[in-house]
């Protein structure tokens, strides 16, 4: 039975502590993000999905998060991303703009019809002052260049979950 919607979610996380460990007798949720006891809500590692065609950035990106304590989800493309977004809510995605099929850009604009309150960093090594403009019109919170500064990345991370 899921215990928050990811609206309410997202509100809590806000309002509520970050804590790393739930009591034992918590009522956890399917997906072990997140926990009620007693009217508290507890929640587990910021989960955070990276969309890139590239095995190796999605590799190196998700071991530098779990090493910072976030929990990491890939997808090798949009589709793939989607699907993974049925089965796993998440608190934030990271998505490349150049992408074979789906490109970053047509992904965030159909993840904004279907869950607007995600927040989303799109980042490219083939920027443009135009994409960036474009991305951030359609809802993407930042966009940065790659090759990806790991300090940047995880600075604007932290400022968009507001942890």
């Amino acid at each position: 039975m899921d215990l928050l919607t990811a609206r309410a979610r997202f509100t809590l996380a806000r309002a509520e502590l970050r804590r790393t460990s739930p009591p034992e007798d918590a009522a956890l949720r399917p997906d072990n993000s997140a926990c009620q006891l007693s009217g508290h809500v507890w929640f587990m590692k910021p989960r955070i999905l990276i969309v890139d065609d590239d095995p190796g950035t999605l590799a190196s990106l998700s071991r530098a998060f779990a090493l910072e304590g976030y929990e990491a989800l890939t997808a090798s493309s949009g589709a793939r991303a989607f699907e993974r977004l049925g089965d796993e809510p998440v608190d934030a995605i990271l998505s490349d703009v150049v992408m074979p099929g789906m490109d970053g850009l047509e992904f965030l604009a159909r993840l904004k019809e279907r869950v607007p309150e995600v927040p989303v960093i799109l980042m490219s090594g083939q920027a443009t002052v135009e994409t960036a403009v474009k991305a951030t019109r359609l809802g993407a919170l930042d966009f940065i260049e790659k090759p990806v500064g790991l300090d940047r990345l995880l600075l604007t991370l932290r400022n968009v979950l507001r942890l």
